[in-house]
């Protein structure tokens, strides 16, 4: 934010004075669903029956795999997934080819796995596909803000709840992840800040809040709370006008302005603009989406500071081209600067 403002063209005074501080440091969000998925599914072992299915499935899928069957046919179903998956020797790509073995007529003629064991595998893909599609999207720069989190949260969650509908032996399962999710990430899903973040956010505004609380009220505290800080922004920027005017038309406006008056006038203005901001269709982020508002532009700005996951971020600099030898001893200001400078060349040139 520092470096935006050194080379931005145009800056108001209320950008120039207001609080660029960061949110408070939390882990990293990639970092967290690492740990979702190599600790806390973990806990699903602790109940007996699945930690026996569980045992039993994938002993048998290890065997094939490492079987002459499945070296003579293996690559056909590589073909098939080359799309969808990495093919590296993990658990959750080796399932998905698995399924699509059992699917073909050499295993209906030849059955290698029982069908409980199919079943499992099936729930398990579901699972886990919700979980390794959040993360894709946080990898994604186009989702660095603040204001994506909690949005992306509850998109998995709602979908881990659809999953859990047609679960038969995988409960335990997805009942680790979910607690896991929600204990990870219990600051950022109470802290106003974030909700708020996403509601100022064009893509998402406050469409998502459904997918993660029934409770009318969760959403009406954060429209509250947007609209309160609508209007403090509003009223400190005509107090930035007010206090520019000449000392004759500062004179004139306190003898014929009612300061009351005007702070109902602004509060009415900011609801109005929030119910229609909320109303309107979700777009991507860019100048013209904020309705011509420099206010929910300001605020979308300070709110919508990158949340703390390292991927989306390092691509930036990788695409900065600003990792090079030389750079690694750079003071923190000047790299900064460096690579914002990196990232805008197109502007040079205008």
């Amino acid at each position: 934010m520092s470096t935006f403002k050194k080379f931005s063209i145009i800056i108001s005074a209320s950008e120039q004075d207001q609080d660029d501080s960061l949110p408070d440091n939390v882990r990293c969000v990639l970092h967290s669903f690492f740990l979702l998925i190599e600790e806390d599914a973990k806990l699903a072992l602790e109940d007996e029956d699945f930690q026996k299915l569980s045992d039993s499935a994938l002993k048998r899928a290890t065997e094939f795999l490492e079987s002459k069957r499945w070296a003579d046919i293996k690559n056909n179903y590589r073909l098939q997934f080359q799309n969808d998956c990495t093919f590296e020797p993990d658990t959750f790509n080796s399932i998905i080819c698995l399924l699509a073995y059992t699917e073909s007529q050499q295993h209906k003629a030849n059955p290698v796995f029982q069908e409980t064991h199919i079943q499992f595998f099936r729930e398990y893909v579901d699972i886990m596909s919700c979980v390794r599609k959040t993360r894709q999207l946080f990898q994604d720069v186009k989702f660095a803000y603040q204001g994506c989190l909690l949005p992306i949260l509850a998109n998995c969650l709602s979908k881990l709840e659809f999953v859990k509908q047609n679960l038969v032996c995988c409960n335990p399962l997805l009942d680790a992840i979910v607690n896991g999710i929600r204990q990870r990430f219990e600051t950022q899903l109470e802290n106003m800040n974030y909700k708020v973040a996403a509601g100022f956010h064009p893509t998402f505004r406050l469409k998502w809040t459904s997918k993660y609380s029934l409770d009318p009220t969760w959403t009406k505290d954060i429209e509250v709370e947007m609209c309160k800080l609508l209007r403090e922004t509003m009223e400190k920027s005509k107090e930035e006008n007010f206090a520019c005017q000449s000392p004759t038309n500062e004179f004139l406006a306190e003898i014929t302005t009612s300061t009351e008056r005007e702070t109902t006038l602004i509060s009415s203005e900011a609801e109005t603009l929030i119910r229609h901001w909320l109303a309107g269709e979700s777009t991507p982020v860019k100048d013209n989406c904020f309705l011509g508002s420099t206010h929910l532009s300001s605020l979308f700005r300070k709110y919508n500071t990158a949340f703390p996951s390292g991927a989306p971020i390092m691509k930036k600099i990788k695409h900065a081209d600003v990792m090079k030898l030389k750079a690694n001893s750079l003071a923190t200001t000047d790299f900064e600067n460096m690579l914002f400078i990196q990232m805008n060349k197109d502007l040079l040139s205008l």
